[in-house]
Formats: structure tokens, C-alpha cells, sequence
């Protein structure tokens, strides 16, 4: 009897609540409690994965100037297309599918323009009819050995003597011993801290700095490699398109122009491909 009740409730409770939400005005700014967030991104996507809704924090990561300048733009438009093609593909399973993408770790822009690692969750929007009519999108960082908990002291001198010397011979035993920690010590207090070994924390450090200099500079391929601690520019060219599965000189002219205008992307409302 108590379970039919709660049941019933439920149920009452359930139709409550979509009464109330079919009475909000799409632009009634229900939506904008987002733009609160400051560490967390979130996009709203339609069926043809263009976006229709980004939070304030999304425009200037591409070069656009206000969030309206975004609307019926791709992922093709404004990123690298090896990027571009793994967002789609997730976006287009969960319009099909009906299914949320929950906890993915992926790589995507900083609020420096510099790829990095963010955990992205995607769930279906629903029409009035039941109908997948699109989707919405929660990107958040990373966990970071910027900020670290006390106990954890080692990792963060770790950081900040790896970020200081990329283009040294870093050497697990040298850097534990700048850290005052053992090197056993150290790998712990890195996985604990940012899911990463220091090793991984390393390569992450020198293909971001790379990334900086293919951006900001014109400075040739090798000296870059030099600059960022890579053994010689093959082994700098292997690891940065491992990393972000685009090779380096088109990582730098797909930065160099990073967001064509909304009016210019293709027209709003076409068919995905």
C-alpha cells in the first residue's frame, strides 16, 4: 500500500514538473543560471550537431566575440578535423541512440586557445513528442596538479620544476629529489592528484608549450622540438600527432584562422552529413 503511494506520488510529482517546464519560454533565460559556472562549459546542439545555445565562457576559446556568433556553427568550422570528427561521432551516437555519453575524458581548447584535457558529458533533448531533437553538453577540466591538496606538496613542486625546465633531460629521480619525495612518492601523489604518471604529465607539458610556439610563433619545427625537451623533430612530429591525432604544421595553420564567422559557416539547418 505505502509503495503504491509513493508510486502515485511519483507519478504526481513526475507531471508536476513538465507542466511547469512547458510553461518557461524557450528564451525565458531558464538556460542562463549556466553562464555561472565559470569552470564549466556547456553547449546545446541540434539533430545536425550545429549549436543552437553555448555558455559566455565557450565564444572566445574559438576567436568569436559573443555567443550569438556561434549559432549554427559546426565542430568542423572552428577545430582541427581529427578533433572535429570524434566530437560528431559522440554527438551524432547520442542523438541516435537516445543514450547519454557520461565521463569521457577528451581533449578540447583552454581558455588560452591551447588543447588540454577536459571530461565531457552528453545527454539527449528531448520535443514535446518523445523525439531526440538534439543534445546538451557538459565540459569541465580536467583534474590538475594546479591545485593540489596539502598533502600532495610533492606533485605540485614536481609541476612547476617540469613546466620550468621542458627542454631539459627530465629524469624521474631528479625531479623527486627537487620535491623532497622518493620517486615512488611521487608517482602516487601524480595519479592521486591528476590521473597522470609523471611521465604522461611531461609529454602533456611539452606538446601544450609546443602548441603555444606553433601558435604564437613562426619559429621552424626543429627548433621547437629543441625548445619543448623532444629527442629530435621526429620524435616531436610522432608524439604531438599521437597526442592530438593532427600533425604539427596543421595544427598551426588550423590555429592560425580558428573560427570563421556564424555567417560564414555552411546554412543553418541543412542535414548532417
Amino acid at each position: 500500500m505505502a509503495g503504491r503511494k509513493i508510486q502515485a506520488s511519483a507519478t504526481a510529482l513526475a507531471q508536476r514538473q513538465r507542466e511547469f517546464f512547458s510553461l518557461l519560454d524557450a528564451s525565458g533565460g531558464c538556460h542562463l543560471a549556466f553562464n555561472h559556472l565559470p569552470e564549466i562549459r556547456i553547449v546545446i546542439k541540434d539533430r545536425n550537431c550545429r549549436f543552437i545555445w553555448v555558455t559566455d565562457n565557450v565564444p572566445a576559446r574559438h576567436g568569436f566575440r559573443s555567443a550569438g556568433e556561434m549559432v549554427g556553427v559546426h565542430d568542423r568550422d572552428i577545430n582541427p578535423a581529427p578533433l572535429a570528427e570524434v566530437y560528431t561521432r559522440d554527438d551524432l551516437e547520442v542523438i541516435r541512440s537516445g543514450r547519454p555519453l557520461l565521463a569521457k575524458t577528451e581533449i578540447s581548447f583552454n581558455e588560452a586557445g591551447l588543447p588540454d584535457w577536459f571530461v565531457v558529458n552528453k545527454l539527449p533533448l528531448r520535443d514535446r513528442a518523445g523525439a531526440v531533437c538534439g543534445l546538451i553538453a557538459t565540459i569541465a577540466p580536467h583534474r590538475s596538479l594546479n591545485r593540489v591538496p596539502l598533502h600532495a606538496t610533492g606533485a605540485r613542486k614536481a609541476a612547476d620544476y617540469i613546466r620550468a625546465n621542458l627542454g631539459s633531460r627530465l629524469k624521474l629521480p631528479a625531479i623527486a629529489k627537487v620535491a623532497h619525495v622518493s620517486v615512488r612518492q611521487l608517482q602516487r601523489q601524480f595519479l592521486e592528484t591528476a590521473g597522470l604518471t609523471p611521465s604522461e604529465f611531461i609529454v602533456r607539458c611539452r606538446i601544450m608549450e609546443a602548441c603555444r610556439l606553433l601558435r604564437d610563433t613562426d619559429a621552424m619545427l626543429g627548433w621547437i622540438a629543441a625548445e619543448t625537451g623532444f629527442y629530435d623533430q621526429s620524435a616531436f612530429n610522432k608524439a604531438f600527432t599521437k597526442y592530438l591525432r593532427i600533425r604539427p604544421l596543421d595544427f598551426r595553420k588550423a590555429r592560425a584562422n580558428p573560427l570563421p564567422l556564424a555567417t560564414a559557416a555552411e546554412p543553418f539547418g541543412t542535414a548532417a552529413e
